[in-house]
């Protein structure tokens, strides 16, 4: 561990307790390191710090678990002392925004610090339950012996951060009965606030303002649930105007067809040619004070054909679409994503990026109709399994995968994913890849050059901006050393003066020499 996390457990102890029981802390576990001794910057063994945890439950009287999880509490202001406020602040708008980034987080310190760090990974999702409350899952190399760090840390974030009391209920502990991550099923204190969990007080005001019903498409006739965006636009109108407003159908609830529905020409159209016949489909202002709007079915459409939905290959097609039509053709999209991978719900790839083919060293028909678990394995979160379940659970977190073949020729590619549903029930889902290269050497082990990654992001930059951070903490670490050898070296001088003498020279004052006391010695040991 990096003497980070040993130099906060001295300034716990010290906060909580005194210099004395860290002294006997320090005695207990064999730890010769002075006082504000540990260089934060530099890695330490594990047992160093489990030796300063045990002899501290030894010293206080309180159990292993219960010091861990004031010791996650502790450290989240540790870590805004040391300058990393903002850092924390910009993780999320909630808590499960919050839990779901700090693998990001992680991340930046592990490409920023050039000791390799071994970080924890966690994984957020909400309750099957549908109560509000959200799952999270932790995952260590070093087992479940930190788990309860982890627990300090979340509910002192919750309390400090977003202003209320959680709790956190254990559901299983990692390598106990099989399990590969301990999880905690997380609610509040206070049933009121639950639903800050996963929302901004913002949003949540905004939402409750008005919620439109459900209503029927006056084409369709099919009955939909109008989308947050449609309720939010209503209730800014019934805010701020007084004319009639139309409630929009939201299209993501409804898998449209891509091209523009055809009327048959031998039947008159059907469509409101009256002023009185628009009126109709408009909500009436009267109506909308009284909270109960109605939305009023339009002329009946019989004669009206509408073609059918395209098909996979249809949808992937290069040629251009209609007019009318929202989205990308196959040919635009394959070069603004060129690492992305298209799969159906069988998990069968169905396009891949322009990219992908090149650094794979394949060809674009040897993806088509594969499944995707023969060229890529998901790495974090740990214990992912290739599904339609698990794409669905991840659209809103970013993940880890890499190519499954690899050898001392043809290193293993490395890639930052996330998931993106074409539409709204639709059969067919994006991953977006991003290489992971965190430095200069790493892209070149990956046979990769800046010409490589997607021109459209942030890539290039990021790259350049971790190889400057790494040596930056490669000069901070050399200084912390030099600094703490000149502290030594000030302290055994004084300790060679007179008491006079070195007293002086501290405040900065000119010291005159004084008669000393000759010292006759018969002999002397070096």
């Amino acid at each position: 561990m990096l003497g980070w996390i040993n130099d906060c457990v001295e300034k716990l102890v010290l906060a909580k307790f005194d210099l004395d029981a860290w002294h006997s802390i320090k005695e207990k576990a064999g730890c010769k390191v002075e006082d504000g001794g540990f260089y934060k910057l530099d890695p330490y063994p594990d047992q160093t710090t489990v030796d300063l945890v045990m002899a501290a439950v030894e010293v206080s009287g309180l159990s292993a678990e219960a010091i861990l999880e004031t010791f996650g509490a502790f450290f989240v202001q540790y870590v805004r002392d040391e300058g990393y406020d903002n850092l924390l602040r910009c993780q999320g708008s909630n808590l499960k925004d919050f839990m779901a980034n700090i693998n990001a987080m992680h991340q930046h310190l592990q490409d920023t610090f050039p000791n390799k760090m071994t970080m924890p990974q966690f994984w957020v999702e909400d309750d099957e339950s549908g109560d509000g409350a959200i799952i999270l899952h932790y995952h260590s190399k070093r087992g479940s012996l930190l788990a309860p760090v982890a627990k300090g840390v979340v509910c002192q974030v919750a309390s400090d951060q977003f202003g209320y009391e959680i709790k956190m209920e254990r559901l299983r502990t990692q390598g106990e009965e099989g399990a590969e991550q301990t999880s905690w099923k997380i609610s509040t204190v206070d049933p009121d606030n639950l639903w800050k969990l996963t929302m901004r007080a913002e949003c949540k005001q905004m939402n409750a303002t008005y919620q439109a019903k459900q209503m029927k498409c006056p084409f369709t006739g099919m009955t939909t649930a109008p989308s947050q965006s449609a309720n939010r636009r209503l209730s800014q109108t019934i805010n701020t105007a007084s004319v009639p407003s139309v409630i929009e159908v939201n299209e993501a609830d409804i898998r449209r067809p891509r091209k523009r529905a055809k009327f048959s020409s031998n039947q008159p159209s059907s469509l409101p040619t009256s002023e009185h016949q628009y009126e109709d489909m408009f909500f009436d202002s009267k109506e909308i004070e009284e909270g109960d709007p109605v939305v009023k079915k339009a002329p009946s459409l019989e004669n009206t054909s509408v073609t059918a939905p395209l098909s996979i290959e249809e949808e992937l097609s290069s040629e251009p679409v209609s007019d009318s039509a929202i989205g990308l053709s196959g040919r635009v999209t394959r070069s603004l994503f060129p690492y992305h991978i298209m799969v159906d719900l069988d998990l069968k790839i169905a396009q891949v990026g322009n990219k992908m083919p090149t650094v794979m060293q394949l060809s674009e028909d040897d993806f088509v109709g594969r499944c995707i678990s023969e060229f890529l394995v998901v790495t974090k979160p740990v214990g992912i399994q290739w599904s339609w379940k698990w794409l669905r659970l991840l659209e809103d977190q970013a993940f880890d995968v890499q190519t499954v073949e690899h050898s001392s020729e043809r290193p293993a590619l490395k890639f930052k994913t996330t998931v993106v549903h074409v539409t709204e029930g639709s059969s067919l889902a994006m991953l977006v890849l991003t290489p992971d290269a965190n430095n200069l050497q790493e892209l070149r082990e990956m046979k990769m050059t800046f010409s490589d990654l997607p021109l459209h992001g942030a890539h290039r930059e990021s790259i350049l901006l971790r190889e400057h951070l790494s040596s930056q903490i490669n000069s901070a670490a050399k200084m912390e050393q030099l600094s703490h050898s000149l502290e030594q070296e000030k302290t055994l001088l004084e300790s060679m003066l007179p008491a006079h003498a070195a007293e002086g020279l501290r405040q900065g004052k000119t010291v005159e020499r004084g008669c000393t006391r000759m010292l006759h010695c018969s002999s002397v040991t070096l």
